[in-house]
């Protein structure tokens, strides 16, 4: 009899150490938001990746420095999928585990394979860079920030139809989602204007080596007006050079996320490409506003460099999404997404003024710059 006394003890205690734990575990859980993040951390996209993460980091640190969101610490879980979709699944399904109903997420691969599933789930989903068409869903809990491939190709075309009236192009692409995405609407506006597309010649995201296909594209040039090269990846610098090694002496276009790609280290090897990019710059300009001014110099004091498209996107990225989860009573993805959608006015951010609009998307002001000597300048 004593020893079921005893038994009975050690039980009850047991019961109440194991129910106290799991009542602090929750009131820990209740006492943070979670919001994933799904990134290319690794891979051809790993500098592009880094900058976004940066500003996410600053982001998250900002918003914890000044009340959390309704008193609760902002955590954003990052988890790399490399740019492989079957990686981006098993990070959508850790993430899931993870009981978060919120993602940022990036990258054409990742997200073709996620967004189903984020659809079927009803998770809430936020893109800060990604270009790709696949967002343009009529679904309002899928929401970009980021200027889209068609914004790119019409103001390329708007370049070349002034420079050259009716255009012949070659593309030197990367051969992913993003950039048969640009590809295709660069060539859709091209076309439209009485354009053609001479030649195409794609690569693999992780060659490394391009002489192939830039000599094939030298063999062309005397039939073409412009080289459009679209290279996001960390082979931007080579392929740039291969192209001067070689002697391809057409005018070449590209985008922002080329150009400046954190992973061009040498920018003589740029010298002279114009490319499309976001209405304000990198680097510290007198046309900055508060918010960006201050932006730059924080980043700048923290990395050593000044911020990246990616890195100021993924700072805003965040801040609307915790501004979204502090301004709804439920945190899912239909009242995240009603909040941006119907917010009357504009949402003031470091990237300038943005309005979503029924299916949560941004459209962004873009210009046209040109390398020249290291220095970037606007085309006017």
């Amino acid at each position: 009899m004593k020893n079921k006394h005893i038994w009975l003890i050690v039980i009850i205690v047991f019961a109440v150490i194991v129910g106290l734990v799991l009542g602090k575990s929750k009131g820990n859980d209740q006492k943070t938001v979670k919001i994933g993040n799904i990134l290319y951390m690794s891979g051809p996209l790993a500098a592009l990746g880094e900058q976004e993460l940066n500003g996410m980091k600053m982001a998250e640190e900002y918003i914890n420095l000044n009340g959390g969101i309704q008193g609760k610490k902002l955590e954003i879980i990052t988890q790399d999928y490399a740019g492989d979709s079957k990686k981006a699944i098993a990070a959508y399904e850790f993430l899931k585990n993870q009981k978060i109903n919120s993602l940022l997420i990036d990258g054409g691969s990742a997200i073709s394979s996620v967004i189903p599933l984020i659809r079927k789930d009803g998770v809430f989903g936020m893109v800060p860079v990604a270009v790709t068409p696949t967002y343009f869903d009529g679904d309002a809990k899928t929401c970009r920030i980021a200027v889209t491939a068609d914004r790119y190709a019409v103001g390329i075309s708007d370049y070349l139809q002034k420079r050259f009236s009716i255009p012949k192009i070659a593309f030197l692409v990367s051969a992913n989602e993003y950039g048969n995405a640009v590809k295709s609407e660069i060539t859709k506006s091209i076309e439209k204007i009485g354009g053609r597309v001479v030649v195409v010649e794609d690569y693999e995201p992780t060659a490394v080596d391009f002489r192939t296909q830039i000599t094939k594209l030298k063999e062309k040039q005397e039939v073409i007006d412009a080289l459009v090269v679209i290279n996001a990846n960390s082979s931007v610098e080579t392929m740039l050079r291969q192209i001067q090694q070689l002697g391809f002496n057409k005018p070449i276009i590209s985008d922002t996320f080329t150009i400046l790609n954190a992973a061009l280290k040498d920018q003589t090897v740029a010298n002279g490409v114009i490319f499309v990019d976001y209405s304000f710059t990198s680097l510290p300009d007198q046309k900055d506003g508060e918010k960006l001014a201050l932006f730059k110099k924080e980043y700048h004091s923290r990395y050593g460099k000044y911020p990246a498209v990616a890195s100021i996107n993924g700072y805003d990225a965040v801040i609307l999404m915790a501004e979204a989860v502090k301004n709804t009573k439920q945190n899912t993805s239909t009242a995240l997404s009603n909040y941006l959608v119907s917010h009357t006015e504009k949402f003031g951010m470091v990237g300038g003024e943005m309005k979503f609009n029924s299916d949560c998307e941004v459209e962004r002001d873009i210009v046209m710059r040109v390398m020249k000597g290291g220095e970037i300048e606007l085309v006017k």
